[in-house]
């Protein structure tokens, strides 16, 4: 939203400047609070000379990584953590959260010397004194009392906006994998005519019900894009090179290969943008606590409904499922098993799981062990 900042400036800056001088620019002028009209991905530091202080900022998202380390009488900052790392100390909390499969957004890194300012977050040092702000909040935000239409065409003029900010044409790629998040970015983008899409790229998985390039291919052929497609790439592939040292884990890692060869691909290509959806099935976590609820307003014909039907599509007990979320919920706590439904694997240390209360953390992050 660079026209939108330069148009809270009292005074005009040179033509040409870049988006981080447009940036500091607004901070200077309005002051740290200026920090939440920024829209965009983005990290970095700033100095402000005048008080004395740094502000140390990352987007709402946390697309960009920023870390912190304290060293003595020094605040360090970095968009990496292995020029922070100090020690080979692991930050075994984050560890055990990473294992059960909860590695959101924390100010814990794999290393107990080095924190990152979570995302929607500045962290403000002024002499020894830091304080960690937040600056973009979405439970803030109220929802406008909208009707379904009225609420289907602001999203639908939000979304064709939120694209159309981050297309350069002609150096712009997407992934499309023939879902309806990433399909709609696909035909948002190449409705705004010929050559606005350079190309799309799809990840093949042809196993099982994996392959959904019918899907996928229905988007190409109606808007006539190129496509490139990598099939069949499995973890831990060996490419010619060694893994990557990274300085985090990922859950996605061992499809190291993968990522290298699309890294290639669009970086020979010219690509400067690549596009992609990330959404619902990542964002809403499949939790069954609906069917809870149900039962506690009364409903519990449609709660067993429910039930039956998740207990299909998941492949599981029904009775399970229905002890999970019918019965213990409503035992008194020191009825509840809590646990019941998961059990360590033998590739976690005993004496690990049990400090770290692995089968509690557990709990909210089911089955991810498992695989």
């Amino acid at each position: 939203n660079r026209a939108e900042l330069m148009s809270l400036l009292r005074t005009s800056l040179e033509p040409g400047a870049s988006d981080i001088e447009v940036v500091l620019a607004v901070i200077d002028d309005q002051g740290e609070s200026a920090i939440a009209r920024i829209v965009g991905d983005y990290a970095f530091v700033v100095w402000d000379p005048r008080a004395q202080k740094v502000l140390a900022v990352r987007d709402a998202f946390g697309v960009k990584p920023l870390f912190v380390r304290e060293a003595s009488d020094v605040v360090l900052f970095s968009s990496a953590v292995a020029p922070l790392q100090s020690s080979e100390r692991l930050d075994a909390e984050f560890v055990a959260d990473f294992l059960v499969g909860a590695h959101g957004q924390t100010e814990r890194t794999l290393w107990s010397d080095v924190r990152a300012v979570p995302a929607a977050h500045y962290a403000r040092q002024q002499g020894t004194v830091r304080s960690l702000r937040r600056h973009w909040d979405p439970a803030q935000i109220q929802p406008a009392a909208l009707s379904d239409a009225e609420a289907v065409e602001q999203f639908r003029s939000l979304f064709e906006e939120a694209v159309a900010s981050r297309i350069e044409p002609g150096v712009t790629w997407a992934q499309l994998s023939g879902g309806v998040d990433s399909s709609s970015v696909v035909v948002t983008a190449a409705s705004q005519g010929p050559g606005t899409l350079a190309g799309t790229l799809t990840i093949v998985d042809s196993m099982g019900d994996g392959d959904e390039r019918r899907y996928s291919d229905a988007v190409v052929a109606r808007w006539g894009l190129r496509n490139e497609q990598l099939s069949d790439f499995w973890p831990w592939q060996y490419d010619g090179s060694e893994a990557p040292l990274t300085d985090q884990p990922s859950p996605l890692y061992p499809f190291y290969a993968r990522d290298r060869r699309v890294h290639q691909l669009v970086r020979n290509e010219g690509a400067r943008v690549v596009l992609s959806g990330f959404g619902a099935d990542h964002y809403l976590a499949p939790t069954l606590d609906y069917i809870t609820d149900l039962a506690a307003q009364g409903k519990a014909a449609t709660a067993v409904r429910e039930l039956t039907e998740w207990s299909v599509t998941l492949r599981q007990s029904f009775w399970a499922l229905s002890r999970r979320q019918l019965v213990e919920p409503f035992l008194p706590a020191r009825m509840r098993s809590g646990t019941a439904l998961f059990d360590v694997p033998a590739w976690v240390k005993p004496s690990f799981a049990e400090r770290y209360r692995m089968k509690q953390r557990a709990q909210y992050n089911d089955g991810y062990l498992g695989r």
